[in-house]
């Protein structure tokens, strides 16, 4: 027989049974609408290697506790004498860890939440030492309510206090853990005596509740609290107004008592505050207008209120008589007029400058508005219509006037000049008398607004000065520059 043949044949022979067992293990051929069936294979857990075999528990014969993290330290010598701890090896957080380590004495740390405990193991020369970490601890879960039926505060602050006393002997209470922004919180905590506390906004509520080993304690917080949204608008009807100074009080438990301020935002176009039950005032102001309320809120509910200022935005801004430009470093003044005279404006805010232009969000009535830039000013007055915008130029009759100190006609201005300028004034007899209305440098020229009249410059620049007189018309633009003396 030819050897390949012979090779061909045997080599079927061996591997028909194989193919046949297979095929035998795959069984009847499945049908096409019948969906695959999937076997998972068993997890396998692998046999942990090391020396030093650790484990965490809540309390003597409990299960081993997840989430704790196991640090290996050993003591070793430090300069002067002194000794330290140094990190050997780390694990977790897991409820088990291993460890391959020398032979030798060593500091075991396990930490879990608020609770840390430490224990000394010897590691043999030999062998495994198996060692369980008790955390003498439990768990605590708390849950944050705004009222009895349940609603939940879904942004609550969690803390875990503990009652002491200071080195005076005085009670104080002092914070073991602390977790939130959420309507549910879970801490593991040594075993004791804590108070528990929830807080969201200006509401808290708190607790007091005992924790033991392994044990699992449940406490839900009632806040008996509410919300209460503010917004504000100029007037009825239009857009809700940015920019606003909230401002909450609340009236305590006598009712004669005066009211408090108990939360307060700024610059807010809406806001949202949680606030205990009761009865609260509340102010909206935007620069010059304020509107108030009164409201109660009650617990798990939400109160909205809607603050009109019945007021007007006024945007000012002053030039000089027949110029078109507006004015740098000017300052605006608004003073009430008429019916608006008894509106309370703040004096620390109803002047603002030096700038081109102000704005001004004033009650409905009738104002008197002064510009002023340095001894010039104008004033106008204006009607102020609740939800209403309004632009004002208010006119200066005076003149801008730019000075310099030259050696000569054509020459260019000295540098660092110190100017002053007087106003020439006559009394109801005829004398003359000076007034100085302006006194700056030093710069190689300066600009200056000055109401119409006459007037003497001064000028002086190391050893160089010089004077002279010259007069300003409302709505001039000049130069005057003073040829120096010497």
């Amino acid at each position: 027989m030819n050897l390949h043949k012979l090779i061909s044949t045997l080599t079927l022979v061996l591997l028909f049974p194989v193919a046949q067992a297979a095929d035998g293990n795959r069984g009847p051929v499945a049908d096409q609408d019948t969906p695959p069936r999937f076997a998972p294979r068993a997890e396998v857990y692998p046999q942990p290697r090391g020396n030093l075999q650790l484990s965490s528990v809540l309390a003597p014969g409990a299960d081993p506790y997840p989430g704790t993290q196991f640090t290996v330290l050993r003591e070793d010598p430090d300069a002067f004498g002194k000794t330290r701890f140094a990190i050997m090896a780390a694990a977790g957080p897991h409820d088990h860890a291993a460890f391959e380590l020398s032979p030798g004495r060593y500091l075991v740390q396990a930490r879990n939440g608020a609770v840390t405990i430490e224990q000394a193991v010897q590691v043999p020369v030999s062998g495994v030492l198996v060692s369980q970490l008790v955390l003498n601890a439990g768990e605590l879960h708390l849950g944050a309510f705004m009222d009895e039926a349940g609603v939940a505060a879904d942004q609550a602050w969690f803390r875990v206090l503990r009652e002491d006393t200071d080195s005076y002997g005085r009670p104080v209470r002092i914070q073991m853990a602390g977790n939130g922004y959420a309507q549910t919180a879970s801490f593991v905590l040594p075993a004791g005596d804590y108070v528990a506390e929830a807080s969201y906004g200006n509401a808290r509520a708190e607790t007091r509740v005992q924790v033991a080993a392994g044990a699992i304690v449940t406490r839900e917080l009632v806040l008996h609290a509410g919300r209460l949204e503010l917004s504000s608008k100029l007037a009825d009807g239009a857009q809700n107004l940015g920019q606003t100074r909230y401002t909450v009080y609340r009236k305590g438990g006598d009712r004669a008592a005066d009211w408090t301020e108990v939360a307060s935002a700024d610059h807010a176009d809406r806001i949202g505050f949680i606030l205990p039950s009761g009865e609260y005032r509340v102010s909206a102001q935007r620069d010059q207008a304020v509107a108030e309320a009164t409201v109660t809120l009650s617990a798990g509910e939400t109160s909205s209120v809607e603050l009109p200022l019945n007021a007007g935005e006024l945007f000012v801004y002053a030039m000089l008589t027949g110029q078109g430009d507006t004015l740098l470093d000017t300052w605006f003044k608004v003073e009430p007029q008429g019916r608006a005279a008894a509106l309370p404006l703040s004096s620390e805010n109803n002047a603002r400058g030096p700038a081109h232009s102000a704005h001004f969000v004033l009650p409905g009535g009738q104002y008197r508005v002064t510009a002023s830039v340095g001894e010039s000013a104008g004033v106008a007055e204006v009607e102020i219509e609740p939800g209403g915008t309004q632009n004002l130029a208010i006119s200066l009759d005076a003149a801008r006037v730019t000075l310099s100190l030259i050696a000569g006609p054509g020459l260019g201005a000295y540098a660092y000049t110190w100017f002053s300028v007087y106003r020439v004034e006559q009394d109801a007899h005829g004398a003359q008398s000076r007034r100085r209305v302006f006194n700056a440098g030093y710069y190689p020229e300066t600009e200056v607004v000055l109401p119409a009249g006459d007037y003497l410059a001064f000028a002086r620049s190391d050893e160089h000065r010089g004077e002279t007189a010259f007069s300003v018309q409302p709505g001039q633009i000049m130069r005057v520059a003073i040829v120096s003396e010497r």
